[in-house]
């Protein structure tokens, strides 16, 4: 009994030490003022749990502890407590000092670190300086971008050429509500510092919309906003949905009052605990997984851990997708995917003047917009445009050109821009976008087509049968929509076959040969009626039979067929057996013919109306006709969201997509509308339809 105790004990002391190898753990460590941190790692936590994808047979577990404001002594405490429990990472929220005392730390142990700088009291202004590593491998990695704002202030000085200007600088810090800069506008206002010709520029990280609009409605003259963003789907089946991961919707849902209460180190929280457990997913999958290890600080003869380095040149390696955007620690040891927006009004001499997007800025082309005012009120004369276009009938089409004469062209969109080029008195001069394209965003962030052209600046203006999305709305904008369309699908009308043989359709043909052995039948029987007939009339003395009753077989069968097409004569039927024979073949005829009109009528209706594709649903379930849209348009970019979804319950989209995007694209997509119509049109042998 003792014996087997002993071996009881030895195999739960192996099982639980399998099971904490296979257990993943991370740290964390915030501030005690930070309330909503520790919610949102708890969530980021639970989002990820719920995951099968990344994650499969293994859970997160976690270790949260907080410290007070700027004590550095206290965070190296209990980052130490957490490296003797056993940590795989740590995530941290926390000011310069106690990160630059958890920096060294980490370096020291081989503990992948992903911080995130927050102040208290607001976004910091300068990121915060670390010493460099011994070894020259930092195992400390910066999740909220670098402050770039001062970089945004110059692009904005630059692009309006401004010789002279005030800075009214705060503190170290940018606090969240513009207490202050609300203050000083109302100061300046009351005290005649102020006109309309005044412009203020206030730039702050995590200024929310009713701040703005309070800022907008007490300035004079004309005010520009500087404030980060994070991208937004509209579209609510793919809004929280990043890959294969899928967000809670207290976070990504706008209408979650949730959302708007939180800050911007929230959110890069949020998505480190969502980098780390990529990484975890991918060194699973290469099986180099290096199991977690009890470290002991205080000792001086205690080893960093072994795995610190390749799990950290694997997260440095990965890039995910989340709530603040791309992120990636490809930029020596710094997440550097930061976007900017700029809003701003007009100049007014009047108060709640309109705030409307002027331009962004991003960490990797700069400044996409413009900022200068275009008082379109006070005329365009002698202004001449640069306007890309993209031919489509009957938007915008070729005219005929005299010989020597420069390209002209024509059509819906053609005379509305000559209508606004009358009234503001403005020219153009008018090309065809080089690779025929709308414009979609391409892998290195740039854009393709006419959205391209514009982001570029290569033209002030796009004019075609252009389709507004969301991602076109962020880089550019759109002018008032004035047609409303859906998706539909265009095939080759089917060819009309003449067939003599179509009157026989209505009938199967056992019916059409029951029918014609009834009428011989029916004509014997009466054959066989008027031969006894005529009989009796010989045996009947002085009885002469009618001068209509006729003894022949041809006759008979004649008269059966004529009453069957409902064109036979009169005659005469003596007896009541050729009477009830006769009554019932015609009520017979009367039925056959009735149900044949029908037949008929329905069945040339149908003909005329028969298309075997009448949805997506039937395209997804046939296998015959190919079928394929334009590549690089908004129509794709609809199919591959839907047939990607993993939310969507009908595989239809899912089916369509996998045709569609049939080696990538490039069998069954055109590059046009008009390459997709001809192929429709002429291929007869393979039989194309086109989805547009």
């Amino acid at each position: 009994m003792e014996l087997l105790m002993i071996s009881l004990s030895l195999w739960i002391l192996q099982f639980n030490s399998v099971k904490a190898d296979s257990i993943i753990h991370i740290g964390a460590i915030f501030e005690e003022n930070a309330v909503r941190d520790d919610e949102i790692f708890q969530l980021a936590i639970s989002d990820l749990s719920l995951n099968d994808d990344i994650l499969q047979s293994e859970k997160i577990t976690h270790s949260v502890k907080l410290i007070e404001p700027n004590n550095p002594f206290q965070a190296v405490q209990e980052a130490c407590e957490l490296m003797n429990q056993g940590i795989l990472a740590l995530v941290t929220s926390t000011g310069c000092a106690a990160a630059s005392a958890l920096q060294s730390l980490t370096d020291a142990m081989h503990i992948p670190h992903l911080f995130i700088q927050r102040n208290g009291d607001g976004a910091p202004r300068t990121a915060c300086q670390f010493n460099p590593s011994p070894d020259g491998e930092s195992y400390t990695l910066a999740a909220r971008p670098p402050v770039r704002i001062n970089d945004v202030l110059l692009t904005l000085v630059s692009e309006l050429h401004w010789q002279k200007f005030i800075i009214f600088y705060e503190s170290d810090y940018v606090v969240k509500v513009p207490l202050f800069s609300l203050h000083l506008l109302l100061q300046a206002v009351e005290t005649n510092l102020a006109s309309k010709d005044s412009h203020w520029v206030y730039a702050n990280e995590e200024v929310s919309d009713a701040d703005i609009m309070e800022l907008v409605h007490s300035s004079l003259g004309r005010m520009t906003i500087i404030r980060q963003i994070f991208p937004l789907w509209r579209d609510t089946n793919v809004r929280c949905m990043r890959n294969n991961h899928r967000i809670s919707s207290l976070l990504c849902d706008p209408q979650e009052g949730y959302l708007q209460s939180l800050e911007v180190s929230n959110l890069y929280l949020y998505d480190s605990v969502l980098m780390l457990a990529n990484a975890f997913y991918r060194k699973l999958e290469d099986r180099k997984w290096h199991s977690m290890a009890s470290l002991n600080c205080m000792r001086k003869s205690t080893k960093p851990w072994n795995g610190g380095w390749s799990m950290l040149d694997t997260i440095q390696k990965g890039r995910v997708s989340g709530l603040t955007g791309l992120m990636d620690f490809r930029a020596e040891g710094s997440n550097s995917h930061v976007q900017f927006e700029i809003l701003g009004t007009s100049y007014s001499e009047t108060f709640g003047k309109d705030v409307k997007r002027l331009a962004s800025w991003d960490s990797t082309r700069g400044l996409n917009g413009s900022l200068k005012e275009n008082r379109i009120e006070s005329g365009m004369q002698g202004v001449t445009l640069k306007i890309v276009t993209l031919l489509e009938e009957p938007f915008v089409m070729v005219a005929e050109n005299i010989l020597g004469q420069p390209k002209t062209y024509k059509g819906f969109s053609i005379d509305v821009l000559d209508a606004l080029a009358k009234i503001l008195g403005f020219k153009y001069n008018m090309y065809q976008v080089g690779d025929g394209k709308y414009g979609s965003a391409l892998p290195n962030g740039s854009w393709s087509g006419m959205i391209g052209e514009l982001i570029s600046k290569q033209a002030d203006l796009a004019i075609s049968a252009i389709t507004i999305t969301p991602e076109r709305e962020s880089v550019v904008d759109f002018s008032k929509r004035y047609l409303d369309y859906s998706v539909g699908i265009l095939m080759r009308k089917s060819e009309e076959k003449i067939n003599i043989f179509s009157l026989l359709a209505p009938f199967d043909l056992a019916v059409w040969a029951c029918i014609a052995a009834a009428i011989p039948v029916v004509g014997i029987m009466i054959f066989l009626l008027k031969r006894i007939q005529a009989a009796r009339c010989h045996s009947n003395a002085g009885a002469h039979p009618p001068p209509s009753v006729s003894t022949s077989l041809q006759s008979a069968i004649w008269i059966v067929y004529g009453a069957f097409v409902q064109q036979g004569n009169d005659s005469i039927l003596g007896s009541v057996a050729l009477r009830i024979v006769m009554g019932s073949w015609w009520l017979f005829t009367l039925i056959v013919c009735s149900s044949y009109t029908a037949n008929l009528a329905a069945y040339l209706t149908v003909s005329r109306m028969d298309n075997a594709v009448r949805s997506f649903q039937d395209l997804s379930r046939q296998s015959d006709l190919v079928y394929g849209t334009v590549r690089e348009s908004a129509v794709l970019e609809y199919f591959q969201a839907k047939g990607t979804n993993p939310l969507e319950q009908d595989n239809t989209f899912a089916e369509l997509w996998k045709t569609i995007n049939k080696n990538s694209g490039f069998e069954n997509s055109v590059s046009s509308p008009s390459e997709g119509i001809k192929k429709a049109k002429y291929l007869a042998n393979q039989q194309p339809e086109w989805v547009t």
